[in-house]
């Protein structure tokens, strides 16, 4: 009974997390389009690995910074957002060769999204994620959004991340990401910090 008992209350501790990160009103670019079911066919297309303009903000100095062209970290690349584990764009990255590279965006079904990551045009890898659509104009990708190791808040840690996805009024992609992490010894040190972004990828083609 015990047993059963400190599961529930685990659980619903566990819970209690889920909505920690939430999308910012006040970190946005302002210039997303609203799209639906009719015009989510509208993101297919060929755009830029590195952002042009970014908007983030951090817990650790909680401001809001803005930064363009050139002056945007190559950690923010697109295909970063939807698959994270890629040794040969990571190496590339490093010798600042990133702009070899493209990503490509398919809408497969009304479930099904796809992302090819293209070198000189060829496709290197690719990704395929769920996603959903909400009244907000926004496509959710749901791509392994809960994360932990060991025992979350006893004696471990989480993360919570969230994507989605927009248009603007020249056909840019927008990407908005909002992170969330949590980390604990027996509850009693805590570790919590959140990453909110968003970020616009020109469109090639």
């Amino acid at each position: 009974m015990k047993i059963k008992f400190f599961t529930l209350l685990y659980s619903l501790l566990i819970l209690s997390f889920v909505g920690c990160a939430p999308f910012s009103k006040k970190v946005t670019l302002n210039d997303h389009t609203y799209l639906n079911s009719e015009s989510i066919n509208k993101l297919n297309g060929t755009y830029e690995i590195n952002a042009s303009k970014i908007i983030y903000k951090s817990s650790r100095d909680n401001k809001t910074k803005i930064f363009e062209n050139d002056s945007v970290d190559k950690y923010y690349n697109l295909f970063h957002f939807v698959k994270t584990e890629n040794q040969e764009l990571r190496a590339d990255s490093i010798k600042n060769l990133i702009k070899k590279y493209d990503v490509r965006i398919e809408v497969l079904d009304k479930k099904k999204i796809s992302f090819s990551l293209l070198k000189n045009n060829l496709k290197v890898d690719s990704s395929i994620v769920n996603y959903k659509i909400k009244n907000d104009g926004y496509i959710y990708l749901k791509n392994k959004n809960f994360k932990s190791n060991w025992v979350p808040i006893l004696c471990g840690n989480f993360s919570i991340n969230r994507t989605r996805l927009s248009l603007n009024n020249e056909n840019s992609l927008i990407l908005n990401n909002s992170n969330y992490f949590h980390g604990a010894i027996l509850v009693i040190i805590g570790d919590s910090r959140s990453f909110k972004f968003e970020g616009r990828y020109n469109r090639k083609k």
